[in-house]
C-alpha cells in the first residue's frame, strides 16, 4: 500500500485531536510517533512511487514524474481518432522547409500526381500509395541533405509532386470545386490507410504508365524489395517518338562519357534488356550505358525504347511513360473502370502486401 503525503497528515491530525483529551504522555507518545512516520514512511513513499531511481535528489524525483506525466499525456492524446499527423516538407521553389497535417498535404500532392478526371477508386488507391511513400521515408529517418531537415520535397523527379490550392485552380480552371472536392474525398474516404509488407509499410513509389509491363525495382534501382515485381499492366500502350540528328546524338553520348568512340550506327549495338523488356544496357561507342542514363541524356519518357537510324536521323521509339517501378496511374485508371476496388488494385501492383489502418502504429 502507498501513503501520500496528505495521508500522513490527515492520520497525524485526527489522532493529535484524540490525544488532548488524554493528557501529556499520550501528547508526547503520539508527537513521537508522529516524527517517526515522516522520517521513515516519507522516504518509503518516495522509493515506491518511482522505483527504478536510486540515490534519488528531490529535483530527479520531480523531473521523473513530470516526464511521467507528460509521456501519458502524449500517449492519451495520440490515441485520439482526430489526432493530427504532422510532415515537414521541403518546398523546393520557395527553398523553405513548412509543417503539413499529413491528410491535408495529401490532397496538395493527390492533385498533383493524378488526373482529378480520374477514376474515384484510382484517386484513392493514388492516395494510399502516396501516404504509404511518405510514412515510409518518414520513418527512415534517412532524409537527404538536400531536404533541409523535411521528410520528403516537392519535387516530383525525387520524391512527390506538390500543387498549391492557387495554381491548384488555376490548373483546373471551372472544373476546380468539384476536382478538388473529390480529390478530397478520396484522401478522407482512405484516412489513414497504408500498404504494408511483412506489418511494414512499403516504398510504394508509382509512375505515368508502363509499357505492357511494369518493371523489377532491382533492374532499375538495384536492391531487392520483394514487393516491386514486375506484373502485367496490359492497358498500358502509349508509344512515344523522339528524333535526333547522328551528330547530336553522338555529342550528346560523349559529353555524358567522353570514353565513348561513336563513328557509325554499328557502333550502337543490341540492348540487354530487363525481364519486363526495357533497356537495361546497351553498348555505344564501346561503352555500357544503362537504359535509365539513356533515357536520361535524351530526355526519353522511359527507358523502354528501340533505335533506328535513316539517313543522318537517329529515333527512339519509346514505351510507356515513367521509370516503371510499381503501380501504373493508367493501368489503376482502366482497372477502377472495370469495378476493381482501390485496395485491389494496390494488390495488383505491389506484390504480397496488405492495406491496412494505421491505428497508431506505425506512426
Amino acid at each position: 500500500m502507498i501513503f501520500e503525503k496528505a495521508d500522513v497528515y490527515n492520520f497525524f491530525i485526527k489522532n493529535l485531536h484524540f490525544s488532548f483529551g488524554g493528557g501529556f504522555t499520550k501528547q508526547l507518545g503520539f508527537l513521537i510517533g508522529f516524527f517517526i512516520i515522516t522520517l521513515t514512511v516519507l522516504p518509503a513513499v518516495v522509493v515506491l512511487r518511482f522505483p527504478n531511481i536510486e540515490n534519488t535528489s528531490i529535483e530527479n524525483v520531480i523531473n521523473a514524474q513530470n516526464q511521467q506525466e507528460e509521456e501519458t499525456t502524449v500517449e492519451a492524446f495520440a490515441e485520439q481518432e482526430d489526432y493530427p499527423t504532422k510532415v515537414l516538407v521541403y518546398i523546393k521553389h520557395e527553398d523553405v522547409v513548412k509543417e503539413f497535417d499529413l491528410e491535408e498535404y495529401l490532397v496538395h500532392v493527390v492533385a498533383a500526381e493524378m488526373p482529378a478526371s480520374f477514376e474515384m477508386e484510382a484517386l484513392k488507391a493514388q492516395a494510399v500509395a502516396a501516404r504509404t511513400y511518405i510514412v515510409n521515408k518518414m520513418l527512415s529517418g534517412n532524409y537527404p541533405p538536400e531536404h533541409k531537415g523535411a521528410a520528403v520535397c516537392t519535387d516530383y523527379t525525387h520524391c512527390k509532386a506538390y500543387i498549391s490550392l492557387e495554381d491548384a485552380k488555376a490548373k483546373f480552371g471551372d472544373n476546380f470545386d468539384e476536382y478538388w472536392s473529390k480529390i478530397q474525398e478520396a484522401v478522407k474516404a482512405t484516412q489513414d490507410e497504408i500498404i504494408v509488407y511483412n506489418n511494414e509499410p512499403i516504398l510504394a513509389v508509382f509512375h505515368s504508365q508502363s509499357h505492357g509491363k511494369t518493371e523489377n525495382a532491382h533492374d532499375v534501382w538495384g536492391g531487392y524489395y520483394p514487393y516491386l515485381l514486375s506484373v502485367d499492366s496490359p492497358y498500358d500502350n502509349q508509344v512515344s517518338y523522339a528524333t535526333f540528328t547522328f551528330d547530336d546524338f553522338c555529342q550528346r553520348i560523349k559529353n555524358f562519357n567522353p570514353d565513348a568512340n561513336i563513328q557509325s550506327p554499328a557502333d550502337v549495338k543490341s540492348p540487354i534488356l530487363t525481364d519486363a523488356g526495357a533497356v537495361k544496357t546497351i553498348n555505344i561507342g564501346g561503352v555500357d550505358f544503362k537504359g535509365t542514363q539513356i533515357r536520361s541524356i535524351f530526355n526519353l519518357k522511359s527507358h523502354c525504347f528501340t533505335i533506328s537510324f535513316n539517313g543522318d536521323k537517329v529515333t527512339f521509339t519509346v514505351k510507356g511513360y515513367g521509370h516503371g517501378v510499381g503501380m501504373s496511374q493508367n493501368g489503376a485508371n482502366e482497372l477502377a473502370k472495370e469495378g476493381k476496388k482501390y485496395d485491389e488494385i494496390l494488390k495488383v501492383y505491389y506484390t504480397n502486401v496488405d492495406v491496412v489502418k494505421n491505428d497508431n502504429k506505425y506512426y
